[in-house]
């Protein structure tokens, strides 16, 4: 289950850096509203896409903490190879039997 661990950890790497982005454009937003002397903060559309990715990143990694918790059965069979590259590295994480 190390695997599993690896890629639980490689999401929430993806959910911090989604959260920057996230507050980065709030912030953006409500400079944007102070220039103009706005008292209302239009949020840039790029924001609820990251909140919409956020939101899904969160839930995937509650799923697998589940599993890694023996609170939940995997979603998916362990049979066979499932890779994927971690982002930070590059380098592949495989999930199932070699």
């Amino acid at each position: 289950m190390t695997d599993l661990a690896d890629a639980v950890r490689e999401l929430e790497k993806a959910h911090d850096v989604l959260q920057a982005c996230n507050d980065y454009f709030q912030s953006q937003a409500m400079m944007n509203a102070a220039l103009h002397m706005s008292d209302r903060v239009i949020p840039n559309p790029l924001a609820s896409a990251v909140e919409t990715e956020m939101r899904g990143l969160e839930v995937s990694i509650d799923g697998f903490q589940r599993v890694l918790n023996g609170e939940a059965p995997l979603p998916f069979p362990m049979e066979g190879n499932l890779s994927v590259v971690a982002p930070s590295t590059g380098d592949p994480i495989t999930f199932g039997s070699e």
